[in-house]
């Protein structure tokens, strides 16, 4: 299977992406005539993130198909999820903090511990899920992709058993638990189990199911399964696709989850993905260029919807901010700023971060530079 045919997924990141930035945009125009046509056009954005955590999951088992189940495979993958993920995070939070906050808010002791709390992807507090109350907000979606990548790295230590491993671990986090302390289950992502661990109420949290499901579409993507060539498979795609996004946009699902608006996207996204109509999509560059930015984009996009805002208040002219030119010229700031984040943060940080790490690995494993890498 060439690589080339994973180019529609980095089509769909760029889309994930660009409608969590349209999503937030929408705060903008509260109290003008246009709030609520803004609302019902932006806010079923937000499914971008059940995108993002149903493409982790197809992924992680596309990119690990070749796992030996080794001890050093496995460190290979986490350092490689580590450096991927955690220098750019750390560096457009604290940035982002320290330049929207004010200065003795950001300096606190108490705010100061909540920070590197945050940069451990560690909950804030456990009774506000899913978002958890971080300092820098979009991180939130970071502590579930971060447990994901944990629990999915460990259970390639089972070796060919990996699979049963890992459906042991989300038959015990995701249903043993609730059921037997609480004695009930959900699906809902704002359900609050209350347990006294932040992380097990992270752990436990009905959000993390769009995870096993883009792992079992990875599967189904990996395996000789098509649906029929021809017109059938073009119209169950338009008819999948279409009631994903009727779904956010008739009001019949409104946040996050597989019993919401991740429900249809995984339909969709199984649907195409063993339609063979993916082999034969060639995204255009700029949506490719989308999607190679998609992670700093998310990052970093209230960095330049709010410098906007504090530059057009501190020359008196706030009513300008309340507009949807407002929207248009901080979407091309915000995609600016993703391109040199990729650049500075992703590429150059990340990459040196990951050969550090990797030279540490091959040290502690009495090799030099032998150890055979992953694809992640």
């Amino acid at each position: 299977m060439e690589k080339r045919t994973l180019d529609w997924m980095q089509g769909l990141r760029g889309i994930a992406a660009i409608l969590v930035v349209f999503v937030h945009a929408r705060y903008v125009l509260r109290g003008t005539p246009s709030e609520n046509f803004a609302e019902s056009l932006f806010m079923p954005g937000a499914m971008g993130v059940d995108l993002f955590f149903l493409i982790s999951g197809f992924i992680m088992v596309y990119a690990t198909r070749d796992s030996d189940g080794s001890l050093l495979y496995t460190a290979e993958f986490l350092v490689k999820r580590i450096a991927r993920i955690w220098p750019t995070y750390a560096v457009i939070s604290v940035v982002g903090v320290a330049l929207l906050m004010p200065p003795d808010h950001f300096l606190s002791i108490l705010n100061i511990k909540i920070m590197l709390k945050s940069l451990l992807f560690l909950p804030i507090n456990p009774d506000t899920p899913p978002f958890f109350s971080l300092p820098w907000g979009l991180g939130w979606t970071l502590n579930f992709e971060m447990y994901f990548y944990l629990f999915f790295g460990l259970s390639m230590l089972a070796g060919k058993h990996r699979w049963k491993a890992l459906s042991a671990w989300v038959f015990f986090t995701l249903l043993l638990i609730p059921l037997a302390t609480r004695g009930t289950l959900s699906l809902d992502p704002q359900n609050n189990y209350g347990f006294g661990s932040v992380y097990l109420n992270l752990a436990t949290n009905p959000i993390v199911w769009l995870f096993p499901a883009g792992m079992l579409i990875g599967m189904a993507y990996l395996s000789p399964v098509r649906l029929p060539k021809g017109n059938f498979s073009k119209c169950l795609v338009a008819a999948t696709v279409a009631f994903a996004i009727w779904s956010g946009y008739s009001g019949l699902f409104k946040f996050h989850g597989i019993s919401h608006w991740g429900g249809p996207l995984a339909l969709a996204f199984l649907v195409f993905s063993v339609s063979g109509l993916e082999s034969m999509i060639r995204p255009p560059s700029a949506l490719m260029w989308l999607g190679k930015v998609s992670f700093s984009l998310y990052l970093s996009h209230p960095i330049a919807q709010g410098l906007t805002s504090k530059a057009l208040r501190s020359f008196g002219h706030e009513e300008l901010i309340h507009t949807w030119s407002y929207i248009f010229i901080t979407t091309i700031l915000a995609l600016i700023l993703a391109q040199t984040c990729y650049t500075l943060l992703e590429v150059r940080l990340s990459n040196f971060t990951k050969e550090k790490l990797l030279q540490a690995l091959d040290v502690a494993f009495g090799r030099k530079n032998q150890s055979p890498r992953t694809e992640t």
